[in-house]
């Protein structure tokens, strides 16, 4: 006697109901062992925040390279009240400096963000300068944090006081 006849008899089952039974039974086992191991909640829980990482860093980079709207599609205060802005597009490039120099003592935000090394948080720290006093000489901008000789040796031939 074999030991599928075996377990026929003691359960008192046909062979189709004890062939099905054995399937789902080894198939409980399998996912018991799986879900013990962890392997697919370690996984999945490492790369949902890696990719949430690499969300939050790809926003933040967005948000210093492009002017006009910030990362909720809200356009910013200069936008809003200049119109300056496109239909289509949700983020604008920087633009291109022109050959006039900018005087940093009037400039706005955006146009300050045009020169080169100069992002928003930089712009706003020559606002906040500026608010407080004006720029004599040009080297001045010197004093704000983040702008070092090498910088500004790069915007020297864009900006200007008068």
């Amino acid at each position: 006697m074999s030991f599928a006849n075996k377990l026929q008899t003691i359960f008192g089952v046909s062979k189709s109901e004890l062939t099905v039974s054995s399937i789902i039974l080894l198939g409980l086992i399998l996912g018991l062992i799986l879900k013990n191991t962890n392997y697919d909640n370690e996984n999945t829980n490492i790369t949902s925040n890696a990719i949430y990482k690499a969300l939050d860093s790809l926003a933040e980079t967005q948000k210093t390279s492009y002017i006009g709207t910030d990362i909720k599609n809200n356009p910013s205060d200069e936008i809003r009240t200049t119109g300056n802005t496109t239909k289509n597009n949700v983020f604008q490039k920087k633009q291109k400096i022109s050959s006039g120099k900018i005087n940093i003592n009037t400039a706005s935000k955006l146009e300050l963000m045009n020169l080169p090394g100069v992002g928003e948080s930089t712009a706003l720290k020559i606002l906040d300068y500026r608010s407080r006093q004006k720029f004599a000489i040009p080297q001045d901008i010197m004093n704000i944090k983040g702008i070092g000789p090498k910088k500004f040796e790069k915007m020297q031939p864009f900006i200007d006081v008068k």
